[in-house]
């Protein structure tokens, strides 16, 4: 009975003594932690990050720039070095600054847009300004003067095919060269039935009548540009002669 009693006791001891060991080494067993990887969907590096500020940034400036700018059109009062004086149909004046490293001058024609210098400008031109606005203050990016347009009339005394020029002398009796290239229109009106079809250089001749619609040019030895004519030709005015009637007798 004392043997059996030991047996049992030496057997809860070892038991014992196996637990506490297997306890033991399992808490000192450091335990790993997985730390998440980020994916490389979604992780941004620092400089993409940066260039996102950057474009929004630039996006915001550009939507100010877009909103600032202005266009205003009127009539040019003064010229002074660098500034000009530009007043509305209302009666507002602006005072234009112009830059010459930004500041762009054009002429407006009916067909496009031809490059220009400040010193085209003349008082009293028609101008369209465009650039950022403050009060009555605007900073020129695009000066575009509106090209005034003259009507003549004249007599055909030279016609260059090959230029496309053509020579009048007008009801002044001042000469005027005219360049119908690029004209709109140009028109023929019959002698017969007064009617008008579209004319061409081959069409004006030496004594014709024309009615012009011209941009005054530049310089007054510069060819002025034809934006409409009406040819009307010699023969029209070429009365025709009645034979003389003898009187009758009664």
């Amino acid at each position: 009975m004392k043997l059996h009693s030991r047996i049992l006791l030496s057997l809860g001891t070892t038991l014992c003594i196996f637990a506490y060991n297997a306890y033991a080494v399992h808490a000192q067993t450091p335990k790993t932690t997985t730390t998440p990887s980020l994916s490389p969907t979604t992780a941004k590096p620092l400089d993409d990050t940066l260039q996102i500020i950057k474009d929004k940034i630039e996006e915001k400036v550009d939507q100010i720039n877009q909103t600032s700018k202005k266009v205003v059109s009127g009539t040019l009062n003064k010229l002074e070095d660098d500034i000009l004086e530009l007043q509305e149909p209302s009666g507002k004046t602006f005072k234009v600054s112009i830059d010459d490293t930004v500041t762009k001058f054009f002429t407006a024609t009916t067909k496009k847009l031809s490059p220009a210098e400040k010193t085209d400008l003349e008082k009293g031109n028609t101008l369209i300004i465009f650039g950022p606005i403050i009060e009555d203050q605007i900073s020129a990016n695009k000066v575009i003067q509106q090209a005034i347009y003259l009507t003549v009339q004249g007599e055909v005394t030279n016609v260059e095919t090959d230029t496309f020029t053509v020579d009048i002398v007008t009801s002044d009796k001042e000469e005027l060269s005219l360049n119908v290239e690029d004209a709109v229109s140009q028109q023929l009106m019959s002698t017969k039935t007064l009617d008008l079809s579209k004319a061409t250089i081959s069409k004006y001749k030496i004594g014709d009548k024309v009615h012009v619609v011209y941009i005054k040019p530049a310089k007054d030895t510069d060819k002025a540009q034809v934006v409409r004519s009406l040819i009307i030709p010699q023969e029209y005015f070429a009365a025709p002669v009645k034979p003389t009637e003898k009187p009758t007798a009664e």
